[in-house]
């Protein structure tokens, strides 16, 4: 599966208790449409992802960033503190690819691209 979507925050690693690291973050899903009446209407999904494969990539992963994800997704099923069944998607991301915006501070350049004043991260070893 592909999503093509915005950063709503930072990414954040996580340590868990057997000391793998997995990199959290959560993107918005656009999706425009026409009502009955014709007005344009915009419904927006979150989706919480996780990707295993690096945590250097964290770093790059800021609010707002256009980025690529490539994965599965899954259901996460649980018993909220109110005592409340539970479920949230979760898409777990195989390989991703920043396709710019967010901080641009930390936002990597490549040799070729930094003389024509564009930032991209295509050739980052994640």
């Amino acid at each position: 599966m592909e999503i093509t979507a915005r950063l709503t925050r930072d990414a954040q690693v996580k340590t868990l208790p057997d000391q793998r690291q997995v990199v959290g973050f959560t993107v918005a899903l656009n999706k425009k449409f026409k009502s009955k009446n014709g007005d344009v209407k915009e419904n927006t999904q979150y989706v919480d992802c996780s990707y295993w494969l690096g945590q250097r990539v964290a770093q790059y992963l800021t609010k707002g960033t256009l980025v690529g994800l490539y994965g599965d997704m899954g259901v996460n099923c649980y018993v909220s503190s109110d005592g409340q069944p539970r479920a949230n998607l979760t898409f777990h991301v195989n390989d991703l690819k920043i396709h710019g915006g967010g901080k641009r501070e930390n936002q990597p350049t490549t040799k070729a691209n930094t003389a024509q004043g564009k930032e991209a991260a295509d050739d980052l070893p994640f």
